[in-house]
């Protein structure tokens, strides 16, 4: 029995702590049992893992050539706008992007799926053009107001454009578990950059409107390799039944959207409120330390979000059956242990080799004192669990009931870090950020509705219809 069809014949959790901690044990090694006897699960895993391991050192390389050539300033401009893309993307993107992902399988199975591919196809197109346009007639007035370069801003666009397609062909490879051809453009894609910015800063072209442009040459080659095969696939699909993606784009897109947007301004606002009141030279010191502290987190839920959130989605086909969302539940809640254990191992590195590993990664004017690194990493870590709650919502439909804690997350974010940034300056920014991010944590796991009541739900859910199932089995 393979790990996306579960057991046969599942058993419900039993009461205890002890006997939890245990059947969770016992989970976890069954999982891992499954995919060692399963060939199309390991070799998965196998690419999933080559994808967190090989682009570990590549993103400290690529952080290493941007803060060595740019500076301080000019990274922290490059920086900001590149995390302004996400908020455009949160808005003009997201609603489409997310719904796609979500019916991929639904819609593939009921022959939805190229009136669904040719919708999101048409929807990209047209902020593609919107994009252009507004970057073409308003780069001047905007490069004036942000007191940036136009270069920088038309370069931002360019980049935003591209970087969007290939993100869009990545993850329709990951949700089809094409893990081989999404890993290979991947890594291909990083490798590319680093050498492309090594060659072009190196010969003396150091701002951060090159290095924009040389990101988006290389998403763009990227996204045509990626996309072309996918755009094929599409139309090469029979033309069926008619899918309801505009509904869904409502239901479920358009709050996955607005909860971007809430989270942009939770994630990214002690950055630009530390660059507003203190500059973009202090705002790119504090990027590069914030990086570097995130670094192995970000990967480590990356790769649980791309090895186990397929297998969510595809296992809770039908939300409506308990069996169906518990499965996929004890996914999600595994991949939720094994962030917590391993991502806890790697806070002592940065307790004790942090700030020499950030003159390491980057240069001597971008040192940092050891308790802000340490602040930074504690953040960093709970931040990035924030992809499992994520995850658990969209897997159940209820991206609308996590907004109202993304909206909450957000109002509690800007005030905090403004107010800590005013009082402490950089070491504000990192301790506003950890504080909101652990109020945020608390409120979405343990508020009403949040991801331990859905969990617990589902549970008993579970537990119900296997009891009736047994009741209505005859003896013997």
């Amino acid at each position: 029995m393979s790990l996306i069809q579960g057991s046969p014949n599942p058993s419900p959790p039993q009461g205890g702590r002890g006997g939890r901690v245990r059947a969770m044990a016992d989970r976890l090694k069954a999982i891992a049992g499954r995919v060692a006897a399963t060939p199309r699960l390991r070799g998965e895993t196998g690419w999933v893992v080559a994808n967190t391991l090989i682009s570990f050192p590549l993103q400290f390389l690529m952080l290493k050539i941007l803060t060595s050539y740019l500076g301080k300033a000019s990274f922290g401009e490059f920086n900001l706008v590149q995390t302004a893309g996400m908020l455009v993307g949160g808005v003009l993107l997201t609603p489409m992007f997310q719904t796609y992902l979500r019916n991929y399988h639904t819609v593939l199975s009921k022959g939805g799926a190229r009136s669904a591919g040719v919708f999101m196809l048409a929807w990209m197109a047209v902020v593609t053009v919107l994009v252009a346009a507004v970057v073409a007639s308003l780069a001047g007035p905007l490069s004036r107001l942000v007191e940036m370069s136009a270069l920088t801003i038309i370069a931002g666009g360019l980049y935003f454009v591209a970087a969007r397609w290939l993100a869009t062909g990545l993850n329709i490879l990951d949700i089809s578990r094409r893990r081989k051809t999404s890993t290979i453009h991947y890594l291909s894609r990083i490798a590319a950059e680093c050498l492309l910015l090594l060659a072009v800063l190196g010969a003396g072209w150091r701002t951060s409107g090159a290095a924009l442009l040389v990101c988006f040459v290389c998403e763009g080659v990227f996204a045509v390799l990626v996309m072309g095969p996918l755009v094929r696939e599409i139309f090469s699909f029979r033309a069926g039944t008619t899918s309801r993606m505009v509904h869904m784009v409502v239901t479920f897109g358009l709050p996955y959207g607005m909860l971007e947007v809430f989270q942009w301004f939770q994630g990214f606002s002690d950055r630009y409120i530390l660059a507003y009141l203190a500059g973009t030279e202090p705002a790119g010191q504090y990027v590069a330390a914030y990086q570097m502290a995130g670094v192995p987190f970000v990967l480590l839920q990356n790769f649980l979000y791309m090895l186990l959130l397929p297998i969510a989605y595809q296992r809770a086909r039908d939300i409506t059956d308990p069996r169906q969302v518990w499965s996929a539940d004890k996914v999600l809640l595994g991949g939720l242990a094994v962030y917590l254990l391993a991502g806890l191992a790697f806070l002592p590195v940065y307790a004790i080799w942090g700030p020499p590993l950030l003159v390491i990664l980057t240069t001597r004017s971008f040192a940092m004192p050891a308790a802000i690194i340490i602040v930074l990493a504690i953040g960093r870590y709970v931040h990035c669990m924030d992809g499992f709650f994520r995850s658990a919502f969209s897997v159940h439909n209820k991206v609308d009931r996590l907004l109202w804690y993304r909206l909450a997350g957000a109002l509690v974010a800007v005030p905090v870090c403004w107010f800590a940034v005013r009082w402490k300056g950089m070491a504000g920014a990192a301790g506003g950020m950890l504080v909101s991010m652990v109020i945020y944590t608390v409120m979405v796991s343990f508020g009403p509705g949040g991801c331990f009541w859905l969990f617990r739900d589902d549970c008993r859910r579970f537990a119900a219809r296997v009891a009736a199932v047994r009741s209505s089995t005859p003896a013997g």
